[in-house]
């Protein structure tokens, strides 16, 4: 049985998609509730952590709640990806459920676990499962899995992307840690963050 407080909040937030077709953000949430957004966002990771809602996708609107109902289908996990290091392939890619609205409509999709803390404030944590959606270019401000060529040597991290032109920019979303830039050359996208199965 969830605390009164979280239930309260994932009650709002299964009114509010069930009306709008969406999610509300946490400041909707917060509005509605009168609690101070940081309250909201404690509640969110709890409920989250729980396997109560899913993340939405760097464009999404809102927060969403798992539909049991939901068409589930399988699509391959890969292997791992850290901050910073390679990704390590498994032997052989292993099937794993998603909720078919984690997917965007077109396209191949396929996930990856996390390894590494460089995007915790996208709520990306360590062990998480990434929904990557496969495509070989983004928008600026979107997180991407990113393979960084660096004195011969390929990196695989998620980052945010940013096209200036001259130089491409891989930001972190971890005050921790320092955004990088390269040439265009350096860069190849291997794919479009979509959604996240929280582990655990």
């Amino acid at each position: 049985m969830l605390p009164p407080k979280q239930k309260d909040v994932l009650d709002f937030i299964n009114q509010y998609q069930s009306i709008h077709g969406h999610g509300p953000t946490l400041d909707e949430i917060a509005e509605k509730l009168k609690r101070a957004v940081p309250t909201i966002h404690q509640h969110i990771q709890a409920l989250r952590a729980k396997g109560y809602l899913r993340l939405p996708s760097s464009n999404a609107r809102g927060i969403g709640v798992f539909d049991p109902h939901e068409e589930v289908i399988e699509i391959p996990l890969l292997g791992f990806v850290s901050a910073g290091g390679g990704i390590e392939n498994l032997e052989t890619p292993e099937p794993i459920k998603v909720q078919r609205s984690m997917l965007s409509p077109m396209g191949q999709h396929y996930a990856l676990v996390v390894r590494g803390t460089s995007m915790i404030e996208d709520g990306i944590l360590p062990e998480d499962v990434v929904i990557i959606k496969y495509q070989n270019y983004a928008d600026n401000g979107d997180a991407v899995v990113a393979l960084v060529s660096v004195g011969g040597t390929q990196l695989a991290t998620i980052k945010r992307f940013y096209n200036h032109g001259s130089k491409i920019e891989l930001r972190p979303k971890n005050p921790e840690l320092k955004t990088k830039t390269y040439n265009p050359g350096e860069i190849e996208i291997r794919g479009k963050f979509v959604g996240l199965l929280r582990n655990g």
